[in-house]
């Protein structure tokens, strides 16, 4: 899935400023490609959550345990959005976090899980 030339430029702030924050002076070279899945995670009904590239707001493809899809998933409204969100998938919750290099603190929120399908 290509980029944006947004989201490249977006990459190229957040690792200039995450190096330069780490004392380092490194020149870098953003990706032109997000992986076509890039995280995997398993809820608490079992089912298995593929993100889609890497834009935002995040994309979801979610399947059964049998490879079925049951639905796709966007993940809308969290206050703080971009390139440095991640979402985390697990069987015991959902939860998203950024981190910005230009604040001291990362930044968390917890996400409802959806009911399985009837």
């Amino acid at each position: 899935v290509p980029l944006t030339e947004e989201e490249r430029q977006l990459d190229s702030q957040f690792y200039s400023l995450l190096l330069q924050s780490l004392g380092m002076e490194i020149g870098y070279t953003p990706r032109e490609y997000w992986n076509t899945v890039t995280s995997l995670g398993v809820d608490g009904h079992s089912r298995i959550w593929a993100r889609s590239g890497g834009g935002d707001p995040p994309l979801y493809r979610v399947f059964d345990q049998a490879g079925n899809i049951l639905f796709h998933a966007v993940i809308q409204g969290l206050p703080a959005q971009g390139p440095n969100q991640r979402v985390r998938i697990s069987p015991r919750g959902m939860a998203a976090y950024g981190y910005d290099p230009s604040m001291s603190f990362m930044q968390v929120y917890i996400l409802e899980t959806p009911p399985p399908l009837p």
